[in-house]
């Protein structure tokens, strides 16, 4: 009887087996789909609409293109754009330009190609009747980070189709130079005047680096307003006279809020003496771009923010949080000018122009402050006055702190001295 037992549960195993992977399989497929915003199933979908989005630019454009203009194609989004419109103009059916009102038909071969417009082996555009400029304003990443996107030739090909490729930082074009030697396999060498060409399909594309400042007669009027200086005296008045250490940020990651906060509070931890004399003003912006790198930079934003305020005060950190991606332009300069520290800590960051404000606003009163910035940042290359931080390092950056309060007078004028010219007089116009 036991044998028999036995007999039957081997014959009916294999046939439970499969019914059991069946089962798991059900399950696994009713799960629903992951919500991150990296989950590679949906890379697909999202390179067919980046596709897409670039070529509704490229046919637009194509189409009002005129002899000797110049295109300006600005950062990550449309990085295909400069290809596409090279394309677009190598294609016969698209290769009618408007030129002074005139239709101007550029000869075809057999084949299609522009016969005049590309040297015998058809790898090099020669003839191209307008300039592109392709400016990228986010960092961009080392090349063994950029190797592992799945498209990522097809992006550096796209930006190389333009004549100039400009970036905000000397580390960002380098980290591009890398990435189009590894993975395109090209070379470079620099060229006079601190120009770097790299040479493409026949022919140099100039890598440069350029800065832009902010618009200081804008600002010179907006802090003329009764409502800017009436939000001075508010701020004043509200923390009773104290220093103010002023931040505003966005509410990702990579702004580093977390890390200014963590060093925040080893400083009060480690200097008590300012305890009772300093204030910190940090303002955080949820553009609600990236939403669960924003949800979770605002959980560990608030914890440090309620523990700092449990263990030293509540007058020691004003914190607000603004839906938006920009802080209103009069309450901002109400903050920059009554600040005398502003702190930046970003982990990784583009050309940040608060910072240059800053410096302008405390000059405009003949009152010089203390910019504290990431080393990471771009505006760490422009800003020589700047104390620059390593973000991860708190106790370097709390000693910084430190360092900015006892700063005499005539030190935090000579740093403001080494940047006004620039801040002042380089806006984009």
């Amino acid at each position: 009887h036991v044998q028999q037992q036995q007999q039957q549960q081997k014959q009916q195993q294999p046939q439970q087996q499969p019914q059991q992977q069946q089962q798991q399989q059900k399950e696994y497929v009713a799960m629903p789909s992951s919500d991150s915003n990296w989950d590679q199933r949906r890379l697909d979908g999202w390179w067919n609409s980046y596709k897409t989005v670039n070529q509704i630019f490229a046919d637009k454009i194509q189409s009002q293109i005129k002899d000797m203009d110049t295109i300006w194609v600005h950062d990550y989004h449309l990085s295909l754009l400069p290809k596409m419109l090279d394309d677009l103009d190598k294609d016969p059916k698209t290769s009618c330009m408007q030129d002074a009102g005139e239709d101007m038909i550029i000869s075809t071969t057999e084949e299609g190609e522009n016969e005049e417009d590309y040297d015998d082996d058809n790898s090099t555009f020669v003839g191209r009747s307008y300039q592109m400029v392709f400016f990228l304003h986010i960092p961009f990443p080392t090349s063994q980070v950029f190797r592992e996107l799945e498209h990522g030739e097809a992006i550096l090909e796209g930006i190389l189709h333009a004549d100039v490729v400009g970036f905000h930082a000397f580390d960002h074009a380098r980290h591009f130079l890398n990435a189009s030697k590894r993975i395109l396999g090209l070379s470079y060498e620099s060229l006079v005047g601190g120009l770097i060409g790299m040479k493409y399909r026949g022919t140099k594309v100039l890598i440069t680096i350029a800065n832009v400042s902010i618009e200081s007669d804008i600002v010179t009027s907006v802090l003329q307003l009764p409502t800017v200086k009436k939000h001075i005296v508010a701020l004043k008045s509200k923390h009773h006279a104290k220093i103010i250490l002023a931040g505003v940020d966005t509410a990702q990651s990579l702004s580093g809020v977390s890390l200014k906060l963590l060093a925040y509070e080893r400083f009060l931890k480690d200097y008590p003496v300012w305890q009772n004399k300093i204030t910190m003003i940090q303002r955080c912006l949820v553009p609600g771009s990236r939403k669960a790198d924003e949800a979770d930079t605002l959980n560990h934003v608030r914890y440090l923010v309620q523990r700092i305020q449990n263990i030293f005060g509540e007058s020691v950190l004003d914190y607000e949080e603004m839906f938006g991606s920009t802080y209103p332009i009069d309450k901002r300069l109400s903050i920059l000018s009554s600040a005398d520290v502003f702190m930046t800590t970003p982990i990784r960051e583009g050309l940040n122009l608060l910072p240059l404000e800053y410096v302008f606003c405390r000059s405009v009163d003949g009152n010089a402050g203390v910019t504290i910035t990431s080393e990471f940042s771009a505006v760490s290359s422009v800003l020589n006055g700047a104390l620059r931080v390593n973000p991860y390092d708190v106790q370097m950056t709390s000693t910084s702190i430190d360092k900015a309060l006892t700063m005499d007078i005539k030190e935090k004028e000579g740093r403001v001295f080494r940047d006004l010219q620039f801040v002042s007089n380089s806006p984009s116009g």
